[in-house]
């Protein structure tokens, strides 16, 4: 609102200053009262006299225009608004908890740098250069930019489908090699027995490794399994992740571990120190300390998953991939593929080198 012309048009200071009001008198001696919270913001009118029923109203009802307009030119396609835009796909609806707090603390650190200026600049706005110089400050800690990536990508292809942007620059900006491209370590024979002779048959560091070798199942459902999901020679729960209902066999010898262990809770097998169900966290970090004990620092709970895998696709076993994925529950058979690839590898040299020996 631009200020009316006119000789007797002057400012004045009112009886009680209230942030953000302007006050002025017209050429007719009467007050104007104005909220504007900038120079360069739009004067917005207010009843008074100042301090009355009606100007609290009005001057509480013109900040809150005021903040809906800044946030809305703030948030427009902005990466925060893509981001939650994201959130509302199908796809994120259906993760779990735990993937869905996942996402959101890699998706919020990006939108956290140089000040939160990432979360509040403009999407289209962004080109593949962008994404090269974070790729490149994230050089050192390659799984954390191969995850961001992947999560970006997943928030590129919902705004893509609402036609704000065209294309996915990512596209364009690779992966980083990983430092441990082979991921966990996977247990040998030698390194299980000797955690088995550290923590014998009774201790709950024992019940622990036979869980989650015996079943191969991720730590965050070795966390929750209980006798309420023995049914008969099978434990039937719902995944944590995916939230999809599993079976695994109930091996004699792990039923038998179980009997043998004093220490276990009424709904899960695995308590702590106090009696309670671990967390997921709270488990790893004591099975690290039990597998430390053991001289065993490289090894993890992750491991045990893959060490009966691959001793499933290895002699004398040899499982199909399919039989596999009944037990550990994959989604694709490229998951499956990932872990027992080597296996398989070493099975076809030891193969070939049978067969230039019968050559010779």
């Amino acid at each position: 609102m631009e200020r009316p012309s006119g000789t007797n048009w002057r400012s004045s200071m009112v009886s009680v200053k209230v942030k953000y009001v302007e006050a002025y008198r017209d050429r007719h001696g009467k007050q104007r009262l104005y909220f504007r919270r900038t120079r360069q913001s739009p004067r917005i009118p207010l009843r008074g006299p100042n301090g009355s029923p009606e100007f609290w109203q009005d001057y509480h009802t013109a900040c809150g225009v005021e903040v809906v307009q800044r946030v809305q030119t703030v948030s427009a396609h902005s990466w925060k608004w893509a981001v939650d835009q994201y959130k509302k796909t199908a796809e994120y609806k259906q993760l779990s908890e735990s993937s869905k707090t996942h996402r959101e603390a890699v998706l919020n650190k990006f939108l956290r740098r140089n000040g939160n200026k990432v979360g509040a600049s403009s999407i289209t706005s962004w080109k593949r250069k962008h994404f090269q110089t974070i790729r490149n400050d994230l050089t050192d800690t390659p799984h954390a930019w191969n995850t961001l990536r992947k999560y970006l990508r997943l928030v590129y292809a919902a705004i893509i489908d609402l036609d704000v942007v065209e294309a996915n620059p990512l596209d364009h900006v690779g992966q980083l090699k990983t430092n441990n491209p082979d991921g966990h370590h996977t247990w040998t024979l030698d390194e299980i027995h000797q955690y088995q002779e550290q923590w014998p048959v009774g201790t709950r560091q024992r019940l622990a490794l036979e869980l989650a070798l015996m079943t191969s199942l991720r730590i965050s459902d070795v966390c929750q399994i209980g006798r309420q999901h023995i049914k008969g020679n099978w434990i039937h729960f719902r995944q944590t992740k995916g939230s999809k209902m599993h079976k695994v066999p109930l091996l004699t010898k792990l039923q038998q571990v179980i009997d043998s262990t004093e220490s276990t809770g009424d709904l899960t097998f695995l308590v702590n120190t106090y009696g309670n169900r671990f967390v997921v966290k709270s488990l790893g970090h004591a099975f690290r300390r039990w597998c430390d004990k053991a001289g065993l620092p490289h090894c993890s709970m992750h491991g045990l998953r893959k060490a009966m895998i691959c001793y499933l696709a290895e002699p004398p076993m040899l499982c199909s991939t399919q039989e596999i994925m009944a037990i550990s529950n994959h989604a694709t058979i490229k998951d499956v593929e990932t872990y027992v690839a080597k296996v398989r590898k070493d099975l076809l040299a030891e193969g070939v080198r049978q067969r230039l020996e019968d050559q010779n």
